[in-house]
């Protein structure tokens, strides 16, 4: 199979980079770049530094030289195989903390408010204005929605009915997982990076994260052992070796043959 071409505009741009621990070179004048949209998987043998890479696009780690940069205006989140949901909280607070903007405006909503029982003059008049703003940027959050999208994200996810209310803490582990997921899907960055997305998900929950990636609208960068998987999410395979990325157009099953 061959590489693909890059004639795109990146959102994320990987220029370059070395990494080492002691003696092991995990990464060496290793480049990749990744467009808007981009539904990419990256594979290798295990320890070869796919974490590292995704840690390093993260700023949890950096490169020893080389750059990583995002355009200025993309914006990315992480499901980590370590990710935890926020403890001692019910899963609806802890998903709707996945909307700060909505927080914000209708914060600002609240204030404006009740500056206005005391403003007169001039200074209503400019509350006013900033109330009809922050009103317009509220509705621009789609809070109209907010509940039906949390919603659909949490049954797809396997989550009972009663989940919105239970304390994130009476779930067990592999459910927290899925919480978390589940903020960070609803949070929708420019550049989702999930690493091992699959490993606490039944078979229906796997297919139902199939069918929502493939309409995000962000760029999608995924670490996988799973091959089915891939096949159905992926349309380019990163090939990480020897301190290298080598890119390939087509899905998993594709890069083997």
């Amino acid at each position: 199979m061959e590489p693909r071409s890059l004639n795109f505009d990146a959102v994320l741009s990987i220029d370059n980079i070395y990494k080492q621990y002691g003696a092991q070179i995990v990464y060496e004048n290793a480049s990749l770049f990744i467009g808007p949209g981009d539904r990419i998987g990256l594979v290798g043998a295990n320890g070869t530094g796919k974490t590292t890479l995704f840690r390093m696009i993260t700023g949890e780690e950096t490169p020893d030289s080389g750059k990583i940069r995002f355009d200025p205006h993309v914006s990315s989140g992480m499901l980590s195989q370590e990710s935890q949901c926020s403890l001692g909280i019910t899963v609806r607070e802890e998903m709707q903390s996945a909307f700060p903007e909505a927080d914000e405006a209708q914060n600002k909503i609240e204030n404006l408010a009740a500056k206005l029982e005391f403003a007169g003059g001039h200074e209503a008049k400019e509350a006013l204005r900033q109330l009809s703003q922050a009103q317009i940027d509220l509705e621009m959050q789609g809070t109209d929605t907010m509940e039906q999208r949390i919603g659909r994200v949490l049954h797809g996810l396997g989550f009972p009915t009663d989940a919105l209310d239970r304390l994130t803490d009476t779930f067990s582990g592999g459910w927290q997982m899925r919480i978390a997921m589940a903020k960070l899907l609803l949070r929708e960055p420019d550049v989702l990076l999930l690493d091992e997305p699959t490993n606490h998900l039944d078979a229906r929950a796997v297919k139902w994260l199939q069918g929502y990636i493939a309409e995000y609208p962000g760029a999608v960068f995924v670490i996988s052992h799973e091959p089915k998987f891939l096949d159905e999410i992926c349309y380019t395979i990163v090939e990480l070796e020897g301190g290298k990325l080598s890119e390939y157009t087509g899905n998993f099953s594709q890069y083997q043959h």
